[in-house]
């Protein structure tokens, strides 16, 4: 028989989904088993909660899961860990927690089972010492148990979900012997578990995902064609392809935030115009300081534009820069109009991928507009397009242009790109896994390298960087504000001491130049650096200088003293050595800690142990001294001492005594026989005198006493046999009696043992406390000094790193360099690729590239291992697609992200995803380009893997009660505490610091709440009192309308180039002293858009909370957010938990 009672559900992921293949398993094992199992889910037991508590009829056990993977270090009283990563780290080890739930639960029953059971049979069958431990991984792992020591071993075991139900038998027996009623006794009414707290599936419905929505074939304007004998990679390929064609052919179409300009003539005949600049365009505008750090987008104009039915679609498209004099702007057009594929697509009727950039590319190639005209009239079919040549003709007669923010054009090198891969068979081991989602082989393939570190590092941060050199995938991820940025430029400064390349990579044109801005910052001065940055047209513009100066130098280059070089290294080793020295000591201080704790919580279970197991022995002694006395207490003393005292028989079988009592029964009632009727006629006192006799003979063993008491007792003659046969049972009851004190004595010498056996095992414990007391005691305060210690050496070793990567750096760059280094510049300035062969060279130089992950086809051939490390970071941002070229270029994948980020934007639908994943005949794809970010896949493969995610649990970035809701809300599933290390100067504002509600009631409309701009207004005005001029102000809301009426309301408050208004979104990777968040929906909203902060888009509302330094200002209906109405609320109100989480007041009380 097979039961689970969930008590409480699990909190994080990897506990819901282990438990659900522990279940199923066990569930399996037992189910139709004469055993009788059962799991308690969670319970609460003196206040602890293990994950589970396992009793069946030969276990009484607990348990509790964690995250790990491959192999796990850790003994009783040492840090555990799981391939390098510390587990439950600055907390108890796993085994210590175990055995404190172990503990509780010992001193939780102790306390109770003698109100249920007796004694005698907690004693034989429930030895609360014999309570068995597990941990139980998530994934696959191996763990050595001769860590452990031996008495360890035979209650603690350490298993992953996958084998717990074979390893839960595989301990020594215990001392545990339950019925199926003694069960029911254990879990209904000592441990008090509710019957409806049973569950027959795992998850219950409320925790299941929700269904998923059916998906339609709809019409999408490309046409696609997969050859029959295309394997499944390129099928899978190609959906990726195609995806990013219909992506790029939708990114020209206008979005709503357009603005219109009227000009006076043709704008294909100029190359700037100038026109007012009104309160409107300015707002327009000045996106720029923020967009120009988001993916990709850039100022565009179109002309002329096609209003078809559903949208907006130009015919050219060229970037457009601008300039601001006075009241007026100043627009420069760039001397490239670029026909959109969305008019091709849209208006021309084609639909045929090959086609569209055939006239796409014979249009743009065009010298003159004239002869772009005449091209696209020539491939014009009056069938298919939806307007004539008449309605082109007039439409390039208006002078009316559109300006917008947008990608336009940008998937254009990742499709050709994709279709190489595919067409050529081009392809890498880990591009392969990366395809079709599958395990890769990430056994580590260690080299010598000494790594140094560039900025302070912790463990985590130190584990991912000696992963990126070692293992074929890395994951990293963490909540914003762990130093995610810190692993990455400091792979790329080891990279160049030990002749690696780089490729970092991301989707977001701000992330790219801050790991920039980081990685230069090591060579100031500025002098040349190891990396080129890749990216637009105007940022590849900047590349020629950048070589030149490099040649420049080498050509001036005085040869570096080898010397000084092997100085350096010296001092570095000489540094690291006494930090290892340091570092071993204060590991050997933390580990006498821990044996403290371990050794003192060994005392108080073994004193609870013997307290529970003298009590019972001392029951059961005054259990067997009750009855003895009671037995006693019905004897006569005179027998007590005859059998008892004087330990004398009564040999008279009782047989025979019965026989004379029936006689004389017979004989007085007057059955006589003829003689004895004769005899009595002669002497009367014949039977009377005959049975006195015999009663004489057969008491005779017996002592005047007994005799005594038996005459005085008795009335009658028959009497006195009577009491004959008393006595015989008398005797019988004191062979009880006596048995009882044999008992009573074993008993007793068993408690004198549990005393003296405790007593020993105890204070040999409390000897080992003391010394280790003293041990503590006398290290504690070296620790201290040894810290300051490290702090210090760590900072002269980051300046030697940084000494020993210049001096290394300028000492590799060789004369034999600058023929691919004049090569590399006049391929930039001719806007063609270097063979791949020259490449290589250039590397040598420039051993790290950043880049875009649509930016780098620009510069860097196309060519498998290429570059010994890849690192993509806000994986979480990044589609899959456009990051595949990348993964085949290098040999390490380094992938950073947050899946509690907001994903990547797909341009397409989701009916429009699944038609494409159809067409290529891989339906089970679907929604992967859309829906999945490569984060996530990354992840999953890493799992897959059995290689654990490096999660970094160190924050620094903002002020603790704001990053300690994000934790608790969006991360706590992860199973992991943040350890939030934020410096002071940090903290920049104040005045008032965390999240911050200011009530504010007003109506939505249109997803437009003017009051809570109204009020972000006053407190503005209010805060120039506080603030001083470094300190940055970001406004953001989940919604478009309400930012551009935010940008439009509060323009004249707001400081250019400091203080920025924008959606969540768009706020992705920035952080400001102060963020306040406009929530727009109040009690008339509709339920969608509640539905969207609270469930849709989670990951919004982190965003959004994560930006703040200092301060979180949010501005919304307090009464609303905090309301019990469930008609209008979801299964988790994150909104709700928000407000509960803050300082509610108004301006005038804050401020």
């Amino acid at each position: 028989m097979f039961r689970c009672f969930q008590v409480s559900n699990f909190r994080y992921d990897h506990e819901i989904k282990t438990f659900k293949i522990i279940f199923e398993k066990l569930k399996n094992k037992y189910n139709n088993s004469n055993q009788n199992f059962n799991l308690i889910i969670q319970p609460n037991i003196l206040g602890s909660t293990p994950d589970l508590i396992i009793i069946s009829n030969k276990l009484i056990a607990v348990a509790d899961i964690k995250s790990g993977a491959g192999t796990i270090t850790g003994n009783e009283n040492s840090r555990w860990y799981s391939n390098g990563l510390e587990i439950n780290k600055e907390r108890e080890n796993p085994f210590q927690q175990i055995f404190r739930y172990k503990f509780d639960l010992l001193n939780f029953l102790k306390d109770k089972l003698h109100f249920y059971f007796p004694p005698d049979f907690i004693d034989s069958n429930i030895n609360l010492g014999h309570i068995k431990g597990f941990v139980i991984f998530d994934n696959v792992i191996y763990y050595d148990h001769s860590q452990l020591q031996t008495p360890t071993r035979k209650w603690f075991k350490v298993t992953s979900a996958l084998n717990f139900h074979e390893d839960i038998d595989s301990l020594p027996a215990s001392m545990i012997n339950l019925s199926d009623p003694d069960i029911e006794t254990i879990i209904f009414k000592i441990l008090k578990i509710d019957p409806s707290q049973y569950i027959d599936n795992y998850p219950l419905p409320e925790f299941v995902e929700p269904s998923e929505v059916k998906l339609r074939k709809v019409n999408i304007p490309i046409k696609i064609n997969i050859p029959q004998l295309y394997s499944k990679h390129q099928k899978i390929l190609s959906y990726y392809r195609y995806c990013l064609v219909l992506e790029d052919l939708k990114s020209s179409e206008i979005p709503e935030s357009s603005i219109a300009i009227n000009l006076t003539e043709s704008p294909l005949a100029l190359s700037s115009f100038s026109t007012v600049l009104t309160p409107d365009l300015k707002i327009f505008l000045d996106k720029q300081s923020f967009y120009s750090r988001a993916q990709n987008i850039q100022l565009l104009l179109a002309y002329p534009v096609f209003d078809l039915k559903d949208s907006k679609v130009p015919l050219f498209i060229s970037t457009t820069n601008f300039s601001i004099k006075n009241s007026h702007v100043i627009f420069s057009i760039s001397d490239k109009y670029e026909i959109s594929k969305t008019f091709i697509s849209r208006v021309m009727g084609i639909s045929d991928p090959e086609q569209i950039e055939f006239i796409k590319s014979n249009v743009d190639k065009s010298a003159t507009i004239d002869e772009k005209i005449d091209i696209i009239i020539q491939n014009f079919n009056p069938e298919k397009s939806s307007i004539s040549i008449d309605t082109l003709k007039k439409a390039l007669s208006s002078y009316r242009v559109l300006l917008f923010w947008g990608t336009w054009g940008t998937n254009f090198k990742v499709i050709r790109e994709l279709e190489d891969i595919i067409k050529k068979g081009i392809t890498t081991q880990e591009l392969s896994c990366f395809i079709s989602q599958s395990q890769i082989d990430n056994t580590p393939h260690p080299e010598n390298l000494s790594l140094l570190i560039f900025s302070n590092l912790n463990k985590e941060q130190e584990l991912a960087l000696e992963s990126a050199f070692t293992k074929r995938l890395t994951v990293v991820t963490g909540p914003p504000g762990t130093g995610k940025t810190q692993i990455s430029f400091n792979i790329m400064a080891n990279a160049v001491i030990h002749g690696k390349t780089v490729l970092f990579s991301t989707k977001n044109n701000k992330a790219v130049d801050d790991v920039c801005k980081k990685f230069e910052k090591l060579f100031p001065n500025n002098s040349i650096t190891p990396l080129i940055r890749v990216g637009n047209k105007e940022v590849i513009s900047r590349l020629p200088d950048k070589i030149l100066k490099t040649i420049n130098t080498i050509n001036n280059n005085k040869t570096i003293d080898q010397n000084l070089i092997n100085k350096v290294k010296i001092d570095i080793n000489i540094i690291k050595e006494k930090i290892n020295e340091l570092e071993s000591e204060i590991s050997k201080f933390h580990q006498l800690q821990l044996y403290y704790n371990s050794i003192k919580n060994q005392i108080e279970f073994n004193k609870s142990l013997c307290e529970f197991e003298k009590l019972n022995k001392s029951k059961i002694i005054e259990n067997l001294n009750f009855e003895k006395e009671n037995i006693l207490s019905s004897i006569p003393k005179p027998f007590i001492d005859f059998f008892y005292e004087m330990r004398k028989n009564y040999p008279t079988p009782e047989s025979l005594i019965s026989k004379h009592l029936s006689a004389l029964t017979d004989k007085l009632l007057g059955k006589l026989n003829l003689l004895e009727k004769i005899i009595l006629l002669i002497n009367k006192k014949y039977i009377y005198n005959k049975y006195t006799k015999i009663f004489a003979k057969l008491s005779s063993a017996f002592d005047p006493p007994q005799i005594e008491f038996i005459k005085k007792m008795s009335k009658t003659l028959p009497d006195l046999f009577k009491y004959l046969l008393l006595a015989k049972s008398w005797e019988k009851d004191i062979a009880k009696v006596i048995d009882i004190d044999e008992k009573i004595k074993e008993r007793e010498s068993e408690l004198e043992n549990i005393k003296n056996e405790f007593e020993k095992l105890i204070a040999d414990l409390e000897r080992k406390l003391v010394k280790l007391k003293d041990d503590i005691s006398k290290l504690a305060p070296k620790i201290k000094q040894y810290e300051e210690e490290i702090e210090s050496l760590k900072s002269t070793l980051i300046e030697k790193s940084k000494d020993y990567l210049r001096l290394f750096y300028i000492s590799s760059l060789t004369p034999n360099l600058v023929p691919s280094l004049q090569s590399f510049k006049t391929s930039i300035e001719n806007s063609t690729i270097i063979s791949k062969s020259a490449f290589k060279e250039v590397l040598k130089a420039f051993p790290i590239i950043a880049t875009t992950n649509l930016s780098v086809a620009n510069v860097v051939p196309l060519e498998p291992y290429l570059f010994d490390i890849l690192i993509i970071d806000e994986a979480s941002q990044s589609d899959i697609a456009s990051a595949l070229p990348l993964i085949l270029r290098s040999k390490n994948i380094v992938i950073i992200g947050d899946p509690m980020q907001l994903k990547h934007i797909s341009g397409l639908s989701n009916d429009e995803d699944a038609t494409i994943a159809q067409s290529c005949d891989i339906p089970e794809f679907k929604l992967n380009y859309s829906n999945k970010s490569l984060y996530l896949l990354a992840e999953e493969i890493s799992n897959k893997s059995a290689n654990p995610v490096i999660f970094l649990t160190e924050h620094y970035r903002s002020y603790h009660k704001i990053i300690e809701f994000s934790n608790s809300h969006f991360y706590s599933h992860i199973g992991r505490e943040l350890v939030v290390k934020t410096p002071p100067e940090n903290i920049k504002f104040k005045k008032i610091n965390g999240i911050i509600w200011i009530p504010t009631q007003g109506t939505e409309k249109n997803k437009i709440n003017t009051s809570e701009a109204e009020k972000i207004e006053e407190i503005l005005l209010k805060l120039k009192n506080y603030i001083d001029p470094d300190i940055s102000i970001g406004i953001t809301t989940p919604f478009r309308n309400q930012a551009d009426f935010l940008q439009r309301y509060l323009y004249k408050l707001l400081r250019p180039g400091i203080d920025v208004v924008d959606t969540v979104h768009r706020f992705q990777g920035d952080e400001k002293d102060i963020m306040f968040l406009s929530l727009v929906v109040s009690p008339n909203s509709e339920s969608s858009l509640l539905w969207f902060i609270n469930e849709s888009a989670k990951q919004l509302l982190n965003v959004a909370v994560t930006r703040a330094r200092s301060s979180l200002f949010v501005i919304g209906d307090y009464n609303f957010a905090i309301s019990p109405n469930k008609s209008n609320r979801f299964r988790y109100d994150y909104i709700r938990a928000l407000a509960e989480s803050s300082i509610c007041g108004t301006p005038d009380d804050l401020l």
